[in-house]
């Protein structure tokens, strides 16, 4: 199937299970279908003959795969620090060699998710698509290997890097937000990092650039889709008790610095990700570009899956 790029009706997608795979659901369902590759349907990412089946069973109705499968629990990847053999290295790299082996095999173009754990996290300047990735624990490290996959493998890839993907969608899987919002509503006391910066990204936003994406298709390039602010975890509780209005009594101020002391695993302390490049891709081809996190939080609120 070659179709000219500006549209896409079907994709296949590893891991639409996840988080990132309901909300994109959720979302486009009605207008694309997604071949979901999960278990239920005999789909094994670390099988290389299962995924090949799969993807060679529904090449003829798409252009394009949309690889979001991954081995996310952050916690339980450092205690598998370095051992290939290990779900964590062969979900994310392994797994990731068999998507891009079945892409060439079937001139499929690949839309590859990574993060923003692929870098360090230790200068506060701004993280753009030129900065270079130096993950400091093992799923950073598993994911920057994988990115190098595709970069280096995939006849035809796009690769876009996610960070702290939340919504305040209810019914669909918790994310960073919706368990903010939990706790405010049961009367819970939220411990967040004051010094600590991140970037975060409503799910919303990311399922509009992986739709686009795989429409235009673009070749050979890696997107920052992200949000358009930098603040720490605190900071963002209080944007979701001012706009929601919860008790920001509630909220404590707690220091990465002093968490880090009793914590072996490494945690990054600046991911300030630009996304300019984005922001100049959705002018280009006239989509609308990700709204501030103010507006995303008012558009949000009160969100029910129907």
């Amino acid at each position: 199937m070659n179709r000219s790029p500006g549209s896409i009706s079907a994709v296949i997608v590893t891991g639409g299970g996840g988080l990132i795979g309901s909300h994109l659901r959720r979302r486009h369902g009605d207008a694309v279908e997604f071949f979901s590759a999960q278990r239920s349907e005999g789909f094994d990412l670390l099988d290389r003959t299962s995924v090949f089946q799969f993807v060679k069973a529904h090449a003829e109705e798409t252009d394009c795969l949309v690889h979001l499968a991954a081995y996310t629990d952050v916690t339980a990847a450092h205690r598998q620090k370095g051992k290939k053999d290990e779900l964590c290295h062969r979900i994310n790299v392994d797994g990731t060699r068999h998507v891009v082996d079945a892409c060439n095999a079937f001139g499929l173009h690949l839309i590859h998710l990574s993060t923003d754990f692929v870098f360090d996290g230790v200068s506060p300047e701004l993280i753009d698509e030129t900065s270079v990735p130096n993950p400091i624990e093992w799923y950073g490290t598993t994911k920057w290997l994988a990115e190098q996959i595709v970069a280096g493998s995939a006849e035809h890839w796009t690769i876009l890097r996610i960070a702290f993907p939340c919504s305040l969608v209810v019914g669909v899987r918790p994310d960073l937000l919706s368990r903010m919002r939990e706790r405010f509503t049961q009367g819970q006391a939220l411990e967040l990092f004051d010094d600590q910066i991140i970037t975060p990204t409503f799910v919303d936003d990311i399922s509009d650039a992986i739709v686009r994406m795989s429409g235009v298709r673009p070749d050979h390039e890696l997107f920052h889709v992200v949000g358009n602010e930098h603040l720490s975890p605190c900071d963002l509780g209080y944007a979701l008790s001012e706009a929601e209005g919860y008790d920001t009594r509630l909220i404590i101020r707690t220091s990465l610095d002093e968490y880090l002391k009793n914590e072996q695993r490494p945690r990054q302390r600046f991911l300030a990700l630009d996304n300019a490049k984005y922001r100049r891709f959705c002018r280009d081809h006239g989509y609308v570009e990700p709204a501030d996190l103010a507006a995303a939080l008012s558009a949000n609120t009160g969100n029910v899956d129907p």
